[in-house]
């Protein structure tokens, strides 16, 4: 009787560490999930800026083109824009590996 006592008691105990366990992965599983989340949205974000900046490039080059006699601030003004851009392409990038950082650390 002590024995099957012993038995049910190590049982028990097996029964509350694969719980926790099974809690833990649960729990590790929906961080990594959030992390691939974010990954994606900052990847996207990432990608929507890179465009933006893109397109403010070749418009001014074209603008710089046409008007290369008479620079009526317009030009600098895209130049000014695209240095903004390129500063929140840079912020974007940032985030992007640490959101790759984290996932790697809740990964291993």
């Amino acid at each position: 009787e002590l024995m099957a006592k012993k038995d049910a008691h190590h049982a028990q105990e097996m029964e509350q560490m694969k719980a926790e366990a099974d809690a833990s992965r649960l729990e590790l599983e929906s961080a990594l999930e959030q992390h691939r989340g974010r990954l994606a949205d900052v990847t996207r974000s990432n990608a929507s800026l890179e465009n933006a900046l893109e397109e403010a490039r070749a418009a001014a080059l074209e603008r710089e083109e046409q008007s290369e006699s008479k620079d009526d601030g317009s030009v600098q003004a895209l130049r000014e824009r695209i240095e903004q851009q390129e500063v929140e392409l840079e912020h974007l990038r940032v985030a992007l590996r640490d959101v790759t950082e984290e996932r790697d650390t809740v990964r291993a």
